[in-house]
C-alpha cells in the first residue's frame, strides 16, 4: 500500500506543482511565453517525480513492492493526462 501510494503521489506532487508554474501564464497573449512555462512545468514535473521516486527508494528500499510503485505510477500518469484532455475539450466546447 505504502509503494502505491509512493508512486501514485510522486505524480500527483510533480502535477501540483507543474500547474503552479504553468498558471503564471495565465493572463498573458505572447505564445512564446506561455509556450516557454508549458515546457519549463514540464520539465520541473518530471525533476520532482524523479527526486520523490529517489527519495522512496532511498528511504523505503526493504519496504518497496516495485509492480506496485510502477503501476500506481503509470495508473496516476494516465489519469492525469486524461484529465487535462478532458478539461481542454470541456474548454473548447464553452468557448
Amino acid at each position: 500500500m505504502i509503494s502505491g501510494l509512493m508512486g501514485g503521489g510522486a505524480v500527483l506532487a510533480g502535477s501540483f506543482v507543474a500547474s503552479r508554474i504553468a498558471r503564471r501564464s495565465e493572463n498573458s497573449k505572447q505564445a512564446g511565453a506561455i509556450l516557454a512555462n508549458m515546457l519549463i512545468a514540464e520539465a520541473v514535473k518530471i525533476l520532482v517525480i524523479v527526486l520523490l521516486l529517489w527519495l522512496s527508494f532511498k528511504v523505503y528500499t526493504d519496504h518497496i513492492v516495485l509492480m506496485a510503485l510502477f503501476s500506481s505510477l503509470a495508473a496516476a500518469a494516465i489519469l492525469s493526462g486524461t484529465a487535462v484532455y478532458a478539461l481542454n475539450s470541456e474548454s473548447e466546447k464553452q468557448g
